[in-house]
C-alpha cells in the first residue's frame, strides 16, 4: 500500500499511517452488530420484534455504532498523527501497536459479554444504572465476581481478540512502514477528528427513540454510546425503570394510607397529604437513634415472619418499641433507600438528591428534630461518598 500509489488513498481521511484506526474502527462496529443480533434472538426480546422494526434497529444501530467507533479512535488518531515517522517504523512500535490493537479489541470482547448481562439484568443497554454501579467498584466487582464465572470468562475472550488480529497484522504493520509526512498526517487526522465532532453535534440518543418498544429503541443503540452518554446527561427514564400508577391512582391510594378516621386535609381538594396531625399527649424527648442496615430486608428478621432467628437483638426491640409496619426504603441502591428514610421521596431519576447540588436545607427527618430542640448527627461506617 503507498500513499502516492493510488488515487483512492488521496482522500483526506484515508492514510495507510491510520490503517489501525480504520481496523480498531471497524472492529467496533463489526462486535456491536454481532451483539446486536444476538440480543435481538433471544427469546424474550425476538417475539416483540416486527419486519418493520428491523430497519429502524440496523439502521440507527449502524449510525450510532460509527459515532462510537469515531470517539473509541481518537486517541488513536492523536497519536498515530504525532508520532514520528522513525519510531512509527521502528520492529518494536510494531509490537507494542499489536498490543495495543490485541488490548483495545479485548475490551470490545468484555463490553460485548457485559452488555449481554447487563440486559439479562435489567432489559436495557448500558445506562445511568450501569454508571452508577461503576462508580462503586469495590462493591460492585466483589458482586459480580461471586455471581459468575469471570475469570473464565476473561481469559476465554482473549482467543477471539488474538484471531481477530491475526489477519490483520500484516496490514497493520504495512500502514506503519508506509511513508507519512507530518503534513499527510496532520490532514488525515484532522480529518478523521472530524467526525466525533459531527457525531456530538448531530446525535443524540433521544433519536432512536421512534417505536413503541423498548427492546426496539434499545436495541437501535450501541451501549459505549449509551454508557457516555448517559454518564453526560445524568437520566434515566423513571416510567422506563420504575412501576407506576395513573396520578389519581396513586393519589387515592396514599391517602387512603396515611389518612384515618378523623383526618384533616389541609386545602380541601382531592390533590396532595398534607394534613392536620395532632397528638393530645406531650412530647417525651427522649433520644432517637435510627439504624440503617445494609441489605436487611423485612425478609429476614423475626418481626416479619423469618423463623431462622437471624436478628434476636432487633426482634426484642421491636417488641417493646413503636413498630412501623408500613415504611418502604424504596430504590436499587443503598443512596436510594437513605433518601426514602430521611426525605420520604420515592427515587429519583438519574442522580440520587444525596449527591445533587442544592440539596441543602431540604424537610428531612433530622430537620424535624432540629425544630424540636435536638441535636442530630449522621454516622456511617464506610466511604462518605458512598
Amino acid at each position: 500500500m503507498t500513499w502516492r500509489g493510488s488515487r483512492a488513498l488521496r482522500l483526506p481521511l484515508v492514510h495507510p499511517r491510520f490503517v489501525p484506526v480504520y481496523a480498531l474502527g471497524g472492529m467496533l462496529v463489526l462486535v456491536s452488530l454481532a451483539t446486536r443480533i444476538v440480543l435481538l434472538l433471544r427469546p424474550d426480546v425476538l417475539p416483540g420484534v416486527s419486519a418493520a422494526n428491523l430497519f429502524q434497529v440496523f439502521a440507527f444501530g449502524l449510525l450510532f455504532d460509527l459515532a462510537a467507533a469515531a470517539y473509541f479512535t481518537l486517541p488513536w488518531v492523536l497519536y498515530l498523527a504525532l508520532v514520528p515517522e522513525r519510531v512509527a517504523r521502528s520492529r518494536a512500535h510494531a509490537w507494542l501497536l499489536a498490543a495495543g490493537f490485541v488490548a483495545c479489541t479485548y475490551a470490545l470482547m468484555v463490553v460485548s459479554v457485559a452488555e449481554w448481562v447487563f440486559w439479562d439484568e435489567f432489559g436495557a443497554r448500558f445506562n445511568f444504572i450501569a454508571v452508577d454501579y461503576l462508580v462503586y467498584t469495590h462493591e460492585v466487582v466483589g458482586n459480580i465476581w461471586e455471581s459468575y464465572p469471570v475469570g473464565q470468562w476473561l481469559a476465554m475472550l482473549a482467543l477471539p481478540a488474538l484471531l481477530l488480529w491475526l489477519p490483520l497484522r500484516r496490514r497493520l504493520d504495512a500502514g506503519l512502514a508506509a511513508p507519512a509526512t507530518l503534513r499527510a498526517r496532520a490532514g488525515a487526522a484532522l480529518a478523521l477528528l472530524a467526525l466525533p465532532a459531527l457525531a456530538l453535534v448531530l446525535l443524540h440518543t433521544d433519536m432512536k427513540d421512534l417505536s413503541a418498544s423498548d427492546a426496539v429503541n434499545e436495541l437501535s443503540g450501541n451501549g459505549i454510546y449509551e454508557f457516555f452518554a448517559a454518564n453526560h446527561n445524568n437520566e434515566l427514564s423513571y416510567p422506563r425503570f420504575y412501576a407506576t400508577l395513573p396520578a389519581e391512582k396513586a393519589m387515592s391510594t396514599a391517602r387512603e394510607l396515611v389518612g384515618g378516621p378523623d383526618v384533616r386535609w389541609i386545602g380541601g381538594g382531592p390533590d396532595g397529604v398534607h394534613r392536620e396531625v395532632f397528638n393530645p399527649v406531650p412530647d417525651k424527648n427522649l433520644n432517637v437513634v435510627l439504624v440503617s442496615i445494609e441489605s436487611l430486608g423485612a425478609e429476614f428478621l423475626g418481626t416479619f415472619g423469618n423463623t431462622e432467628g437471624l436478628t434476636p437483638n432487633l426482634d426484642a426491640l421491636a417488641a417493646e418499641s413503636l413498630s412501623f409496619t408500613q415504611v418502604y426504603a424504596t430504590g436499587n441502591r443503598t443512596v436510594r433507600g437513605m433518601e426514602a428514610l430521611a426525605l420520604s421521596l420515592p427515587p429519583t431519576p438519574g442522580q440520587s438528591i444525596v449527591k445533587r447540588p442544592g440539596n441543602e436545607e431540604l424537610f428531612t427527618l433530622g430537620s424535624i428534630f432540629e425544630d424540636r430542640g435536638y441535636d442530630t448527627s449522621f454516622l456511617y461506617g464506610g466511604y462518605g461518598y458512598f
